[in-house]
């Protein structure tokens, strides 16, 4: 039997335990820098495009959505946009 979704991330599918893998990838990442995380949950979740390239500025706009949401904490930003 499948997980039961607790929502979306990007247009795919996102269960409790992806959800933790993701927490878990933030609390391993070193340097802890939001594109580390990135770069460890697309390879955590399997997350590539067809070429085999992580999806990774798809995966950045999804983890900042979940953190906004309160669902996770990222590190923080090294610099602003603008």
């Amino acid at each position: 039997m499948s997980e039961a979704s607790v929502g979306k991330l990007c247009g795919r599918p996102l269960s409790e335990a992806d959800l933790e893998a993701i927490r878990r990838a933030i609390l391993e990442a070193d340097p802890p820098l939001r594109a580390e995380v990135a770069r460890r949950v697309c390879a955590v979740l399997g997350w590539h495009d067809a070429l085999g390239r992580p999806k990774l500025m798809s995966c950045r706009v999804g983890l900042l959505r979940l953190h906004r949401a309160g669902l996770i904490t990222l590190p923080a930003a090294r610099h602003g946009n603008g």
